[in-house]
């Protein structure tokens, strides 16, 4: 059964609420007592002003702002639906998120699934190490190797612990990577080999549904494992960051991987199918606005999020806004910490190329179309050229701009800080007044 983002706010309101209270209580409290040490009665009571308290009550419009915000940082990788925390905030992004039939997903959940397996399928025996403290390992089950799944803490994310796993009934090929105990991201080495369980290689039969490859190599118990439920599992339970680190904010539904579209799976995969559309109507009703849920959500993409971002980051924002003016000509977010020099010329060949076409075509079907209509549709179709073609002018001069700034392949530098990055893009971006 799917869950409701009402019942999650109710649930968040009262918590909120019983904080404030307590709060306001302890204060006015500690006022009757000073008051009293004091001898204060006749100047001071020990009531506090709720707008005094230090703790707010929930706000369904912020809260709701606050959840998109969070979306849209799961679609950018910086948040994982499956893991809490911080996921990815510069550095090499393949170090948190792993590719899997050309979608990204996060490592620590592919270690779950993968070292699951390796325990069920191949008589791997579990030794919990997240509690500290040297693990025993003896001298015939360092010989036949240890598998370690790093990264993976039950205290600190919704994944169980699988850090520590002995080898199978034969060494792993030497084709999978081997990784020293000390490296980056091992929180303690215990025996003579490591394995990466998220090689290329295991990735590889993750993505094919089978060991087949990887018995071919040596690894014999690698048919023993049910690669296509591990896959299975990946693709269709958790959700999966923009690849490209490109997502377009159009007023219809252009591309793929467009925002709307992806605030729609982000829906689906954390709270469930079957409540998707209350949901998606929940989420409409909070942020105000007449048509659909998607229409009032797109309306807030477009026109209200990066304003509240820049609220909520004191105009340092960590996601930038391309934007070619007020017409919406085009628009497309990306994620500082994700940012690569040949971001732009991406940019401009696979997203402002590619509306410009859209727009070309739209024209001419309009224009066609206009020639046959009545008076009223004539008028109604003449209103929506002239969008069209407002929005193809600025998107015109925009592809201009990006053109020079791709030319360049501008690198940043993210301790360098917002304000010096952004001023290197100021051209194509969002104006921050």
């Amino acid at each position: 059964m799917g869950r409701l983002i009402a019942d999650k706010y109710k649930e968040w309101e009262a918590e909120a609420l019983a904080r404030f209270n307590q709060l306001k209580a302890n204060e006015e409290e500690l006022n009757r007592i000073f008051i009293e040490i004091y001898g204060l009665q006749d100047e001071l009571t020990p009531e506090v002003e709720d707008k005094d308290v230090t703790v707010r009550k929930a706000d369904l419009q912020r809260e709701i702002k606050s959840l998109i915000s969070y979306a849209v940082g799961c679609m950018f990788g910086r948040y994982s639906v499956n893991v809490e925390g911080l996921q990815f905030a510069g550095g090499d992004f393949s170090e948190q998120w792993v590719v899997i039939s050309g979608q990204y997903y996060n490592r620590r959940v592919v270690e779950y699934y993968v070292g699951k397996q390796l325990s069920g399928s191949c008589g791997m025996a579990e030794i919990n190490g997240s509690c500290g403290g040297d693990v025993p390992i003896n001298k015939n089950s360092s010989e036949r190797g240890v598998v370690l799944a790093f990264g993976s803490d039950a205290q600190s994310s919704g994944v169980d612990s699988f850090q520590y796993r002995r080898g199978t009934t034969a060494k792993l090929y030497e084709g999978i990577r081997e990784i020293s105990v000390d490296s980056k991201g091992l929180q303690r080495g215990i025996a003579d080999t490591v394995y990466d369980l998220c090689s290329p290689e295991i990735l590889d039969a993750i993505s094919s549904g089978s060991g087949a490859e990887l018995v071919r190599r040596g690894w014999k118990d690698a048919d023993l494992i049910d690669w296509k439920t591990i896959h299975c599992t990946l693709t269709t339970v958790h959700f999966s960051p923009d690849n490209n680190n490109i997502i377009p904010i159009c007023d219809d539904e252009y591309f793929d991987d467009d925002i709307v579209g992806y605030f729609v799976r982000w829906v689906k995969a954390t709270y469930g199918e079957d409540t998707l559309e209350a949901n998606l109507r929940f989420v409409a009703d909070a942020l105000g606005g007449k048509g659909t849920s998607r229409e009032v959500i797109r309306s807030y993409f477009l026109n209200g999020f990066y304003a509240d971002h820049l609220k909520i980051y004191q105009k340092r924002p960590i996601y930038w806004l391309f934007s070619s003016g007020k017409k919406n000509g085009f628009k497309a977010l990306i994620y500082m910490h994700r940012y690569q020099p040949d971001l732009l010329a991406r940019m401009r060949t696979d997203y402002v190329h590619e509306q410009q076409e859209r727009y070309r075509t739209q024209l001419h079907a309009l224009e066609d179309a206009s020639q046959t209509a009545n008076p009223s549709e004539r008028v109604k179709l003449s209103k929506q050229i002239a969008k069209l073609k407002d929005q193809a002018f600025e998107i015109l001069q925009y592809e201009e701009k990006i053109h020079h700034l791709a030319d360049q392949m501008i690198a940043i530098d993210l301790d360098d800080g917002v304000k010096v990055n952004y001023a290197k893009f100021q051209d194509v971006l969002e104006k921050i007044k």
